[in-house]
């Protein structure tokens, strides 16, 4: 069975940790306060700054030993000492710090330590007044000496370095410490400046169909903005046509390939470009094979790139149509649509008997480009005694 100084001693020892543990709490918001203001602090420094990598490299090895000396101090020792892992509180240095908490009972016990120390007299009374005056302050709570409520009450100073943080975030100006604190912890790496403007396309697509213009349009954004903008290409720079002091514009007329552009003003540059280039559906070469019937005794004749042709009545004619980057045709006549999938070599085909005048037209497309650019012809009858004429 434990004696009264045994749990009088045990009871210290409790306090002792909860000592301890109240240090470390109190060290972890020492630690985050100030590694939390460092962070902002430096990072408002470097944003207005744009430091080069050496400063950034200070900076970074600043803030390391900064944030080493204060976990190691106000965390790393309480920790250890805790642990007793090295010399920590003693029960005298305890014991005053309970007097001072409760003054009815720090001379008793101060003085009940002091007994026990004592190794001349007679044992038994020093024991008698040791359980004498424990007995007066046994139900003494001493974790009521540590003072969590004013260690919880630091905490309340996060609220500054955090709530600017969070007003940063809201007001859209984050970058100021993200960035900021990117930069300096990749202090080896080179960063360009933030230029005072910067370039948006102000266009759905950069895609544009062979031989057609394409229209681009710019915003420019930005504190200072330029008083021109030029836009650089084919080792060209040309400048663009102003709409207002933010807006730009430029037309590539009769694009053919598939072009890489940059706009720059002021020694700023934006990043590269590409403007796409779809094939554009072309008909080569239309070449029209014309069989008379057979009661006009007429050969049949081919018609190559004919626009309007002149035939017998209820003669057949055979389309042979090449054409370029084309996956369908369209062929229109008489207000009769055919549509032609099907193509050998690039050719669609079409066979029409053809009884009285009439026009017909074909548009093309591909799988990137509707039917575009129609191609309209005539067909006009001639009657069959005036054949040998012609």
């Amino acid at each position: 069975m434990e004696s009264n100084y045994q749990l009088l001693i045990k009871k210290l020892n409790q306090f002792i940790r909860e000592y301890y543990k109240n240090r470390i709490a109190r060290g972890i918001i020492y630690t985050l306060l100030s590694l939390i203001s460092v962070l902002i602090l430096f990072g408002i420094v470097e944003h207005f700054n744009f430091f080069d990598g050496l400063i950034r490299l200070i900076l970074f090895w600043t803030y390391c030993i900064i944030a080493l000396a204060i976990i190691t101090k106000f965390i790393i020792f309480p920790t250890i000492k805790m642990l007793q892992l090295s010399t920590s509180l003693s029960h005298k240095d305890a014991a005053k710090i309970i007097g001072l908490h409760f003054n009815t009972v720090a001379d008793k016990l101060t003085n009940i330590l002091e007994l026990n120390d004592i190794n001349n007299g007679s044992q038994a009374l020093i024991n008698a007044s040791i359980d004498q005056k424990i007995t007066e302050i046994e139900l003494t709570p001493f974790n009521n000496a540590i003072d969590w409520r004013s260690t919880f009450n630091y905490s309340k100073f996060l609220i500054i370095p955090i709530g600017l943080i969070l007003l940063l975030m809201i007001s859209g100006n984050k970058n100021v410490i993200t960035e900021s604190a990117f930069r300096i912890v990749n202090y080896n790496t080179y960063f360009d400046k933030p230029a005072p403007f910067y370039f948006t396309l102000n266009t759905d697509s950069l895609i544009v169909v062979e031989k057609q213009n394409f229209q681009l349009n710019i915003n420019v954004h930005g504190e200072s903005l330029p008083a021109d903008i030029s836009i650089n290409f084919d080792n060209n720079s040309k400048k663009l046509n102003p709409i207002t002091n933010s807006q730009y514009s430029y037309i590539f007329k009769n694009v053919k390939s598939d072009i890489f552009f940059y706009l720059s003003a002021n020694e700023v540059k934006s990043k590269t470009y590409k403007l796409k280039v779809l094939g554009k559906p072309e008909i080569e070469n239309i070449s029209i094979t014309i069989k008379p019937p057979n009661y006009t005794g007429l050969k049949s004749e081919i018609k190559q790139n004919a626009g309007s042709i002149h035939i017998p009545a209820s003669s057949t004619l055979q389309w042979q149509i090449a054409t370029k980057n084309s996956d369908t045709l369209n062929f229109i006549i008489n207000g009769s649509a055919h549509t032609l999938t099907e193509k050998n070599n690039n050719t669609f085909n079409l066979t029409k008997k053809i009884n009285k005048e009439c026009d017909y037209h074909i548009t093309l497309a591909n799988s990137n480009v509707s039917f575009i650019d129609t191609t309209f012809y005539y067909i006009e009858i001639i009657p069959v005694l005036n054949l040998s004429q012609i």
